[in-house]
């Protein structure tokens, strides 16, 4: 689903009636749409073009139980007495973006604009049936 996604979003950048829409779609967003818009582009343009993405890195400390956890560090086995919680504190690297200056995690910024986008081209799609 997100190849399709990507391949619509891709046509409509470089179809010139496509960028025609797409800059006109932008205005009819909501004021914070419009902002997550802009921020992701210039973000994207920004990592492709320049230095780098604007994300920072921090750490976020997981409470877990007795169980397994399966991460990006390796498979952690935790053990220890049922009636006791937490049994570990976990680690974990947590992406983070500053947009219209509020910090939001990037996993929910980025779902947030994929949500967006599909809105976009089903809006495009359903003003060019014949595209």
């Amino acid at each position: 689903m997100r190849t399709d996604l990507i391949k619509s979003v891709r046509i409509l950048q470089l179809s010139s009636r496509g960028a025609r829409w797409g800059r006109s779609a932008a205005y009819r967003l909501s004021p914070e749409e419009r902002c997550l818009w802009d921020f992701m582009r210039k973000d994207r343009n920004h990592q492709v073009h320049r230095r780098g993405s604007s994300r920072t890195l921090k750490t976020e400390d997981r409470e877990v139980g007795a169980g397994t956890y399966s991460l990006p560090s390796g498979t952690h086995e935790v053990s220890g007495p049922p009636d006791v919680f937490p049994l570990a504190i976990i680690r974990l690297a947590a992406y983070y973006f500053t947009i219209n200056g509020v910090e939001r995690k990037a996993t929910e910024a980025c779902d947030e604009y994929l949500a967006l986008l599909e809105q976009m081209v089903a809006a495009f799609k359903a003003d060019h049936p014949q595209s």
